[in-house]
């Protein structure tokens, strides 16, 4: 074989090789985004009935509510909590009491509505690592006709 066939081979070669990886890649990235609307992994996702469940069985978990203050007063998921999201150094205050093992749950008004993703990553990222986002907001709750407050 000559020099200049051999560097075609490797060239295909390489570029097989990135074509494969590519297209693994896209899968991998396009199964990631599908399994979840608002871009998180599906274990850090909870429906509204496997959230009602663990409330019938008493588990013990927090459940945040991540819309505004006013939202929250008008009516919330009864046992929910309105925590102060926004503010970096006073969440980090409010979550002392609670160990970094403790199961966390935030929702906010709809299944779009992202205030819930984003407070689920920055628990993560606080060391809460039981921490998971419902997949549907309050409005489904309330439709299904499950216990509110306020």
């Amino acid at each position: 074989m000559n020099i200049r066939a051999h560097s075609k081979i490797t060239d295909l070669t390489a570029f097989s090789f990135v074509a494969v990886y590519s297209v693994e890649a896209m899968n991998f990235a396009v199964s990631s985004v599908a399994s979840s609307r608002k871009g998180l992994a599906l274990e850090m996702l909870i429906s509204a009935d496997e959230l009602r469940n663990k409330q019938l069985k008493n588990e013990r978990l927090l459940l945040f509510d991540a819309r505004s203050q006013t939202a929250y007063n008008q009516g919330h998921i009864q046992g929910a909590l309105f925590p102060p999201a926004l503010d970096d150094r006073a969440l980090t205050e409010y979550l002392k009491p609670y160990p970094k093992d403790t199961p966390i749950v935030a929702y906010c008004g709809s299944g779009g509505c992202m205030a819930a993703a984003v407070l689920v990553l920055k628990l993560k990222r606080f060391g809460y690592a039981n921490t998971k986002d419902k997949e549907e907001g309050f409005e489904e709750w309330e439709k299904k006709g499950y216990p509110v407050a306020g």
